[in-house]
């Protein structure tokens, strides 16, 4: 288990109904950790004051939101804005010397805001998931991102990241408007050695799928019928998008003529040559420098 953690505050059921905005974005992010073993924390706020009408102990608005995914045990209390407030969660990152965290919940301009305050004040490393905050009054949620910087905390929006990704890898395919239409393609020779060389996008799903035109006998075919594993890399002074995966050769009619692009046939005659296959790579892990911001995880989770 990684020395990360996603933390969850105050998704609970008297928490300001705008939680419905981004609990989507919410879940996605805790499949994402779970799915890159980094821990899931979950904290719960409540209101021991006299006379409180919301987050009273032992109540339905204490509980948990009914629509968060619960993928931990990881679930702690806290009577303060401040989650660093609560020894059961201080304790917990003790034990399992975390170092980094990844903040989502609410609200923004209170409890999301104190703990990272004072997060940043240990000197652990904070990033804030923009797109997976919210508050009573979303005017605001624009000033806090901007104060959540000023304390240090980095800013992220990791479905941002992912479909920024997408539109690079797009644009270096054969259709794409970049002037080079490349990427390095790596695989394990027959040696057994990694070798590494640039191929031409067919086309592409996303992060999630890449195609490419070679021939049967060609090494890159050799090669994935050997072992499929593979990765692919696109990188410019601005970015980099490293993918891991497998690739499977295919040698299908439908699959040949609608990977066919123009330049193919200087090294066969038609899509219906025998001797011309597909490339198919399926993403399972992803390592993405995008916009000076590094994010990782795997393919799926997010």
């Amino acid at each position: 288990m990684q020395t990360k953690a996603l933390v969850i505050i105050d998704i609970q059921n008297d928490i300001t109904k705008n939680y419905k905005d981004v609990i989507d974005n919410i879940n996605k992010a805790i499949d994402w950790a779970a799915g890159n073993n980094i821990h899931v924390v979950y904290i719960r706020h409540e209101n021991l004051s006299d006379g409180t009408r919301t987050f009273k102990p032992n109540t339905r608005g204490a509980e948990l939101a009914p629509d968060l995914k619960i993928v931990s045990t990881n679930i702690f209390t806290k009577y303060k804005g401040n989650a660093l407030t609560s020894a059961e969660f201080a304790d917990f990152i003790d034990k399992n010397k975390i170092r980094d965290f990844y903040i989502t919940g609410a609200d923004a301009v209170a409890c999301v805001k104190s703990t990272c305050y004072n997060l940043r004040k240990a000197n652990y490393g904070v990033a804030v998931l923009s797109d997976c905050v919210t508050s009573y009054d979303k005017r605001k949620i624009d000033e806090m991102l901007n104060y959540y910087k000023s304390k240090g905390c980095e800013v992220m929006d990791l479905n941002e990241k992912l479909k920024k990704a997408s539109e690079i890898i797009q644009s270096r395919t054969a259709s794409g408007e970049y002037k080079n239409q490349h990427c390095v393609l790596a695989q394990e020779d027959l040696d057994g050695r990694v070798t590494a060389a640039v191929i031409t996008p067919s086309r592409a799903n996303g992060i999630g799928q890449l195609t490419f035109c070679s021939g049967v006998e060609s090494n890159w075919a050799k090669r994935a019928r050997r072992d499929s594993r593979a990765a692919v890399c696109f990188s410019s002074e601005e970015y980099s998008i490293t993918l891991r995966g497998k690739l499977e050769v295919l040698t299908d009619t439908a699959s040949k003529r609608e990977n066919w692009y123009t330049g193919m046939e200087n090294h066969f005659p038609n899509a219906d040559d025998p001797n011309y296959c597909v490339l198919r790579f399926t993403t399972e892990k992803y390592k993405l420098f995008v916009d000076w911001q590094e994010v990782e995880g795997s393919f799926g989770n997010l």
